[in-house]
Order: C-alpha cells, then sequence, then structure tokens
C-alpha cells in the first residue's frame, strides 16, 4: 500500500480558513520560526488597515523600503485565497525578485508555484509568482481581449519598477539593423514631414544617428496611416509579443524615429486589454513611498481615489539609517578620480556598492572593481555580495529591484544623474528639460537607489552621491523637496552634519562615515530623533492631469474625440506651469486634429510658444532674432551670476556640471552638450541661443559676442569621423545662409564647429574665416572655465564687476580673444 504522508494533507487547517491576516500569521506553518516568528508593528498595522478596506477594487499599500512589503503582499494573498477570492498572483518586476518572493514564501509556509497552469494555482491552493512580463505581453496565457486564466486577487509589487516594463510591452520598436527594410519603408512615408520640422534633423537620421529623435507628426501619422498598416501587418510575425497588444490603437500612436530605430507607443496604456487583471475581484498596488504616482494612473489606470488614499503606516519614519555624504560639496577641490581611489581604499574593509547610469559610466570604475553586474548576472553577483563583507561592485543602471542587506551594502555612492534609456524616455526628458516634472522623475530614480542599502528598520548605510551633474541637481533645493517625507528628513540631518565638515580633505571622508559605520551614539540619536513622529504623506499635485490624461485617451479609444479633446482642455487647464502646459496643449492639439485639423493647428501653435522643443505646426513658428549685448561683458556676467547662484560654492558645482558634458563622445546624446554650450555663452557674458532646438531651423548654437558680432555654432561632440566630413561641412554652411536670411548686414557673423579635429575632408567647401573649437581647444576652454570656478570659489563669494573683468581680460575670454585663444583655423585635408 502506497505510504501517505498526512503531514501535506491542508483540509481544515486553520491557517486555510482564517482571513484576517493578523490572527492568521502566527497559524502558519513555518520551517523556521526565528526570522518569522512575529510580525512588526508595521506590518501589523499596515495589513489591519487592509483588512477593513478589503472590499475596495483597488488599493495601493506604500511602505518604506526595508519595512517588509513581501510578507506584508503574501499574507494579503494568502487571506485572500482563504477568503475563496479565486486565483491569486503575485507579479514582480522581473525573474530575479520573483524567486526572492518565492523564498519568502516558503519561510512563512505559503505554497507558491511559477507556472500559471499549475492546479494548485487555479484552484485556490497556491500562489502565483512571477514577473510581470508573463502577464502582459501579447502572447499572454491569460488571454488579450479574453480571459483564459482568471484571477480573483492581484499583487503588483514594487508597482513603480513594473512600470517601465509594462510601457515597453506597449512599444512597436523596429530596430534599423534587424529591420531594415521595414525601417525604410517607413521613414521615406515621413521624410518631407520631418524636413518640415528640421532638415537639420532628418539628415542626421538618414545617417544613422541614433542620438537624433523626432516625433513624427501626428497630423502626418494619421494621414498616411494605411500605408504604415500596410507594412506592419505584413511585419507583425517578427513582433508578435508586442502586435496584438497595440494593433487596434495605432492610429492613435506617436511615433518617433531616430538613426537607429522607429517606436510607435500610445498616450496611455490599454491594460484592459488584459481582460484577467481588468476583471480581477481584488488588485492591490504595493510600492515603497514614492511620490510620483501619476504613472499609476497611466499604466495600470488605478483610480485617483485609490493612489489619494493610499495604505500607509501611520509612523512613515520606521526606515533605515541613512548618512548623505557629498565630499564634493564640502570641498569642489574633490575630483571623480581622487574620490573613487578613496572609496576603493575604503572598500578593502566593508562593502561599497556604486550605481552608475550607463556602461560608459561604468568603465571609469573598472580598474577599482571587484565586479560589476548587469543584467544578465545580477542574480549571481548578488547572491555573491551576500557572502561578502568588503569588495566594491558597481551595479548598472539598477536603482531599484537589488536587495543588499546589511553588510552587503555598507556604503552607497550614486555615480552622476541617471536619465532615461527608452527611446521614449529620451524624447520626454528632452521636452521635459529642467522642469519641475523631470527633476520629480529623477529624484524618483535617486531616491530608489538611495533605497538598495537600506534593507530593514535596523539597517545602516552611508550615501555617497558624486559627479558634478548630479550634485549640481541635488544642489537645487526644488529638487531635494521631491523627495519623501522620511529622506527629505535624512538628507537635511546630514546637511547639519555637513555644515561642520565644511573644506573636508579627502583622507577625513572615511572618519566622517564612521559616525554611522562605527555606530556613533550621538549620531545614532540624532538620526532617530531626526524620524520621529513623522506622520505626513504628501499626495502628488499632477494626478488631475493625469486622470484627465487618461479619460481623454479612453474616450479616443472608442471614437469619441470630442469627448476626448474636452478632457485634454480639463488636462491644460489644471496644469499652470509653462513646459508641462506646453506637452499637454500639443496632446490636446493631436485630439482634436480628428475632427477640427484647423483648429488643432491653432492649439499647436499656442503649445510651441509655451515649450519650444515641440513640434511645429504647418504655418511654422516665427523666428525671434538674437538680440544683441545690451551691457558690458563683464557686467552682464556679474548680473547672470547673481540671478542664477546663491553663492560661490554653487557657482563652482555649476561649472563643474557643465565641463561634464562638454565631451567628445562617439554616438553619444548630442542635447547636453548643445545646452551647456548655450549656458556657456551666459557664464561669459555674452548672449546664446538654440535656434535649430527652439525654432526648427539654424545653427546648434548662436552666440551673440558684443557690437552686433555673432558666433554661428554647430556642435558636433558625437561624431564617428576623425576629421570633419562634407555632411557636417554642409549643415555649418546652412546655417551661415540661415543666419545671412534672418540678420542683416549690419550684424558680423564667424562660422565655428566645434568638432575633434580642425581638418575638413576634401570634398568640403567652407568659408572663408571657418573656425574649430577642436579637442585641444575645448580642453582649453574647459579648463578656464573651471578656473573661472575656483578663482570665484576661493573669493568666498560672488564675485564684484571688477573681478570679473580683470579675470575675463587675464584668461583672454573677451570677443576681441575668445577667437584667437579658444579656437582654431579650418583646413583641409593633405592630399597623398
Amino acid at each position: 500500500m502506497t505510504k501517505i504522508d498526512f503531514t501535506k494533507i491542508t483540509t481544515g487547517k486553520p491557517s486555510d480558513q482564517i482571513t484576517e491576516p493578523e490572527k492568521l500569521f502566527p497559524l502558519l506553518p513555518k520551517p523556521d520560526e526565528t526570522e518569522y516568528n512575529y510580525l512588526r508593528d508595521v506590518q501589523g498595522e499596515v495589513l489591519s488597515q487592509w483588512f477593513e478596506r478589503r472590499a475596495e477594487f483597488d488599493l495601493v499599500v506604500k511602505m518604506n523600503t526595508g519595512s517588509g512589503k513581501t510578507v506584508v503582499a503574501l499574507m494579503i494573498l494568502k487571506s485572500s485565497l482563504n477568503e475563496k477570492l479565486g486565483p491569486a498572483a503575485y507579479f514582480a518586476p522581473d525573474i530575479y525578485l520573483a524567486n526572492q518572493v518565492r523564498k519568502e514564501a516558503a519561510h512563512l509556509g505559503i505554497d507558491t508555484c511559477s507556472e500559471p497552469n499549475d492546479p494548485d494555482f487555479l484552484q485556490g491552493r497556491s500562489i502565483l509568482v512571477d514577473n510581470i512580463a508573463s502577464l502582459v505581453n501579447g502572447k499572454s496565457v491569460f488571454g488579450i481581449d479574453e480571459i483564459k486564466v482568471p484571477l480573483g486577487s492581484v499583487i503588483i509589487d514594487d508597482a513603480h519598477a513594473c512600470l517601465e516594463k509594462v510601457e515597453s510591452q506597449f512599444s512597436l520598436v523596429i530596430e534599423r539593423n534587424e529591420h531594415q527594410k521595414v525601417y525604410k519603408s517607413i521613414l521615406s512615408i515621413f521624410k518631407h514631414s520631418l524636413i518640415e520640422q528640421s532638415e537639420i534633423g532628418y539628415e542626421e537620421i538618414e545617417s544613422e544617428d541614433a542620438r537624433r529623435i523626432m516625433l513624427v507628426p501626428y497630423w502626418s501619422w494619421r494621414e498616411h496611416f494605411e500605408q504604415v498598416l500596410s507594412i506592419l501587418h505584413n511585419w507583425e510575425g517578427k513582433c508578435q509579443f508586442i502586435w496584438p497588444l497595440v494593433k487596434d490603437r495605432l492610429r492613435l500612436g506617436r511615433c518617433l524615429v531616430s538613426g537607429s530605430k522607429i517606436s510607435v507607443s500610445l498616450p496611455c496604456v490599454p491594460i484592459s486589454i488584459i481582460r484577467s487583471f481588468a476583471r480581477a475581484k481584488r488588485r492591490i498596488y504595493l510600492s515603497a513611498t514614492l511620490t510620483y504616482d501619476s504613472i499609476l494612473v497611466s499604466a495600470f489606470n488605478v483610480p485617483s481615489g485609490a493612489i489619494q488614499k493610499p495604505i500607509v503606516p501611520k509612523q512613515i519614519g520606521d526606515v533605515g539609517e541613512r548618512l548623505i555624504i557629498i565630499p564634493q560639496s564640502l570641498n569642489p577641490n574633490i575630483g571623480d578620480e581622487d574620490l573613487r581611489q578613496e572609496l576603493s581604499a575604503i572598500s578593502k574593509g566593508t562593502t561599497v556598492i556604486v550605481v552608475v547610469p550607463s556602461e560608459r559610466r561604468a568603465g571609469l570604475w573598472s580598474a577599482f572593481a571587484d565586479g560589476i553586474l548587469r543584467a544578465e548576472n545580477i542574480y549571481e553577483g548578488v547572491q555573491a555580495l551576500r557572502e561578502r563583507q568588503s569588495g566594491l561592485y558597481i551595479l548598472v543602471n539598477k536603482y531599484d529591484g537589488v536587495d543588499l542587506p546589511h553588510d552587503a551594502c555598507r556604503v552607497l555612492v550614486l555615480d552622476d544623474l541617471p536619465t532615461a534609456r527608452s527611446m521614449l524616455g529620451r524624447y520626454e526628458d528632452m521636452l521635459l528639460d529642467g522642469s519641475e516634472e523631470l527633476m520629480a522623475r529623477r529624484i524618483q530614480k535617486i531616491e530608489q537607489g538611495m533605497g538598495r542599502g537600506i534593507r530593514a528598520n535596523n539597517d545602516y548605510c552611508v550615501v555617497v552621491p558624486m559627479g558634478p551633474r548630479l550634485i549640481d541637481f541635488l544642489n537645487d533645493p526644488r529638487a531635494t523637496q521631491k523627495f519623501t517625507p522620511a529622506t527629505r528628513k535624512q538628507f537635511e540631518l546630514s546637511n547639519e552634519v555637513a555644515k561642520q565638515a565644511r573644506g573636508l580633505e579627502l583622507s577625513e571622508l572615511r572618519g566622517l562615515m564612521d559616525l554611522c559605520l562605527e555606530r556613533n551614539s550621538e549620531w545614532k540619536d540624532a538620526s532617530r530623533n531626526a524620524l520621529a513622529g513623522l506622520e505626513e504623506y504628501p499626495v502628488e499635485s499632477e494626478l488631475e492631469t493625469a486622470v484627465h490624461r487618461r479619460k481623454a485617451f479612453e474616450e479616443s479609444e472608442i471614437g469619441q474625440h470630442n469627448a476626448a479633446a474636452q478632457e485634454m482642455q480639463n488636462a491644460v487647464n489644471s496644469e499652470n506651469r509653462d513646459q508641462e502646459q506646453g506637452i499637454l496643449m500639443q496632446e490636446l492639439a493631436s485630439y482634436t486634429d480628428f475632427f477640427d485639423p484647423v483648429e488643432a493647428q491653432k492649439i499647436q501653435q499656442k503649445s510651441v510658444r509655451h515649450n519650444a522643443s515641440l513640434l511645429r505646426p504647418l504655418s511654422g513658428i516665427t523666428y525671434h532674432r538674437l538680440a544683441p549685448a545690451r551691457k558690458a561683458q563683464a557686467e552682464s556676467a556679474q548680473a547672470y551670476y547673481q540671478e542664477s547662484y546663491r553663492n560661490s560654492n554653487d557657482m563652482v558645482i555649476r561649472f563643474r556640471s557643465l565641463i561634464e558634458d562638454l565631451v567628445f563622445i562617439p554616438e553619444s546624446d548630442s542635447e547636453p552638450f548643445e545646452r551647456a554650450m548655450r549656458e556657456i555663452a551666459f557664464v561669459l557674458g555674452y548672449q546664446g541661443q538654440r535656434p535649430e532646438k527652439e525654432f526648427g531651423s539654424g545653427p546648434d548654437n548662436l552666440w551673440a559676442v558684443g557690437e552686433m558680432n555673432y558666433f554661428v555654432i554647430e556642435c558636433k561632440s558625437g561624431t564617428k569621423t576623425e576629421t570633419v566630413c562634407k555632411r557636417d561641412c554642409d549643415q555649418l554652411n546652412g546655417s551661415v545662409v540661415w543666419f545671412q536670411n534672418k540678420y542683416d548686414a549690419s550684424c558680423k557673423m564667424t562660422p565655428v564647429i566645434v568638432h575633434p579635429s580642425e581638418v575638413f575632408d576634401n570634398d568640403c567647401s567652407f568659408m572663408d574665416g571657418t573656425r574649430v573649437i577642436n579637442r585641444d581647444c575645448l580642453q582649453k576652454l574647459k579648463k578656464a572655465i573651471d578656473t573661472l570656478g575656483s578663482s570665484w570659489g576661493q573669493l568666498g563669494k560672488l564675485p564684484s564687476f571688477e573681478e570679473t573683468r580683470d579675470l575675463f581680460d587675464n584668461m583672454k575670454l573677451t570677443p576681441s580673444l575668445f577667437l584667437d585663444n579658444y579656437t582654431v583655423a579650418g583646413s583641409k585635408k593633405k592630399k597623398r
């Protein structure tokens, strides 16, 4: 007779019947009681709130990083199973985190599985734990526009981290190299309309410049939509995991084109197409206490009421301990390389984790790193890390979803400002450059990164932001006010500590860190006191706008474009910030175009006045000439400093950030370089403009340098050519012609190209007097900007008019000397 193990029979067990989580927890058959023998106060409080509100269809649960969100989520789903609500599923951002959840469930004695067709899942005996992509894809086993696998209760864990995955599943991407015929066919359809937006932009796309991104005008997309659709119908087999999700809504799509790919995305995610999710009985969105929540509306269609009234602990200061040290703010003379060497030395006795936004930034650490963790080796790498107590490890663009508790991370370094990686993200960053919304997005990413180092309320670490761009960003009080309350308090406390460490030498850094690392009792008391009694939970101000955008999209989905336009008008009316309002007006115009193309163009005309990076309307926009400087150079510069910087230290940090952007990197994004060049015009007491970006034609930069003199500047920071090629030369010549058409004969002009080499190919024909800021000249200019900042930093105050004038004279930065000292003459390539 077959032997039966009756310990595996669960029928009649209280742990499968009790629904109240706090009563259920002690009944779970935990194999190891040592770590999970009781619920922490914050977990019990959140579970109690959830149980009272469990009848609400959508609920947002917000808990600090390290406060035990996973246990709470598993208890919610186990309670829901006991309530007989049907299959329960837990979706994490990726496979790595799903594996972590299954391990934690095993510690609790909760059964889980990994396959949607598992009978125990379908019959409500175990919890499905999977990654979000298994639910949201064009071949989802859960069904598209039908229910194949029903869901009773659903947890979306790390909801903010899941968003990028979900949005990518609803974006059609055509790679030029992989699908050249489809790419070229679609590009040819929109050639004329893209040229109308920017002739130079189209030329760069034609030449396979991956950095250049252009939006196909919505009126052109609609006009040629049937042609595009016929091309995509023949290609759909290549995008089988995305095509079923977007095919019926592509007319509403936004088409972006770069030199390397074409991307089509939707204004909002039509998540209702996943019927199992849309018709689940209970949906819970789990998140850290981040404040940028409007994206939950656009991606998951979470009702505003659920976001405005999240389940949160009464005391939100229950976080791990962090000392935030910014060495390069304490002493601007500390360089990046020096700081890397010091952190490498510190890593010999403790674990240092460095989070970087790109492979390029990771490369700067390669000489010091004991390991570099990327998507392909993150799981094994983190497992190994947890067994180490020292070393320096790099995480490449991994700001969320990695748990590094206790000794696995005692020093967390955030190197450089995080930036968007997707094509749509980069385009949106361009539209939002300098805006409050972009600040909020970046602060969220930074705060997610800071959360890697504390995974429990008794955990602690030192956080070290570094790199000129990141420090300059954090130096803006508007940015740091967007941190969550607990992080903001920790930041304020750290600033109080920093006030007593001004002028810190690099050799003293470890001593300052030891306040936290060596468990200084006074520091621990100050840290606890800073967070005591925190109860405020901020509600995002952009939520109303997001709800109107969502409603507009849903109305347009069913052909109610008039109603969609009205909702978008409401969104425009709810926004009072210039750049953001312009973006919303363009979206309003795109819906209006369905039923009144003439009115749509009028709205588009208005939108560009709010945000110069938006689409140019069919009638074009009027160019506004850059007026000559009305003040003397030093006077203009001094006025700019007084307006832009609070003190000389701020100025030094900002100048270092500009220098960081002025680099020649093949195939890099040209936006930061061109933006920095414009700002440097004002730093030097000139006037600056970006005609090609702001008006759709003209040079990358135009400087008015006094006495009716102008520099017409083309920037080629991402060029791959060793010499100036004909295409780049022709662009400069085109900008010269543009200037001559826009400015009268009283205005004098010098053509300038920023390129690693001053040598032009033999087939180039350039104007006499053309100057080049080559590699050496750029280095010299950067050194001059750094010297300006350092000189005024040593003054300890913003410079006077006389001090500014004298330094400009000494460094030969006056208009009459600038060209001779910071540019060279262009020359032809010598024939062999």
